[in-house]
């Protein structure tokens, strides 16, 4: 079996698996029974390539109703970054809108490609930053070993946001100083392998494996239990994450 089947085949049966992980969304009122209500911190949600903010309105529907201030990033269709840099530069205006709207630092929440703009955007104005949580993003090695990634190549090519990924990949890989950081990842993930979905192994980041596919993360009641839980720590008071002894966690 060549690569490309091999991907085709993983892409599908994460299609089937977010079924149950949209499914299992439907309960996420009982999974969170036991977490701590929120203190109306911001929450900025930046949304996967080539999705936009409805891709995240449940999620933030949830993360409101948990008592977080949770916000969308009002960009459109997440195509990545330009040559000019101007889509990270309009992240980090919002970014400083919302701080200085609220007097609070934000907490980022990154879906996919999302997660990977939520870092660089917190690497560049780590002080507005309460922490970043990426959600199956491709943050610990080259985007190319995706089996998207040609597609995700095609589409930046014709929308003039190609840019040297070789390079781009030394940059990402670099721990984000003075920000905690939290890798949501799934070894069921179709689309973006766990093996570089990791932060890396500093006392300031945590890895937390979670059985959703890559198109459920954002859907998941397990995914939601470990947001919950993340985000209801006080600031500047980090207790690394306990699971359910049924949940899988790997630091």
């Amino acid at each position: 079996m060549n690569n490309k089947t091999a991907g085709v085949i993983n892409v599908a049966a994460d299609l089937v698996k977010a079924v149950s992980d949209i499914r299992s969304g439907h309960d996420w009122q009982e999974a969170l029974k036991d977490i701590r209500p929120g203190d109306n911190h911001p929450i900025l949600v930046f949304p996967g390539f080539m999705t936009g903010d409805r891709s995240t309105s449940v999620l933030r529907q949830r993360l409101t109703a948990l008592g977080y201030d949770a916000r969308p990033w009002d960009q459109g269709i997440n195509l990545g970054q330009t040559r000019e840099g101007d889509m990270l530069q309009r992240m980090a205006d919002l970014l400083k809108r919302t701080y200085m709207d609220s007097s609070r630092k934000v907490s980022l929440i990154g879906w996919s490609l999302g997660g990977l703009m939520a870092r660089e955007v917190a690497r560049q104005h780590p002080e507005q930053v309460r922490q970043v949580i990426s959600l199956g993003s491709p943050i610990g090695g080259s985007p190319k070993h995706s089996p998207i990634w040609k597609l995700y190549e095609i589409i930046t090519r014709i929308t003039g946001r190609y840019e040297d990924v070789d390079e781009l990949t030394k940059q990402i890989i670099q721990p984000v100083k003075n920000v905690h950081c939290i890798a949501i990842y799934s070894d069921n993930d179709g689309v973006i392998p766990s093996s570089i979905a990791k932060e890396p192994c500093l006392e300031q980041n945590e890895n937390i494996r979670v059985t959703a596919s890559h198109l459920g993360l954002p859907f998941s009641s397990e995914v939601l239990k470990v947001l919950g839980d993340r985000l209801s720590q006080p600031e500047e008071q980090w207790i690394p994450y306990t699971p359910d002894s049924d949940s899988p966690n790997k630091k």
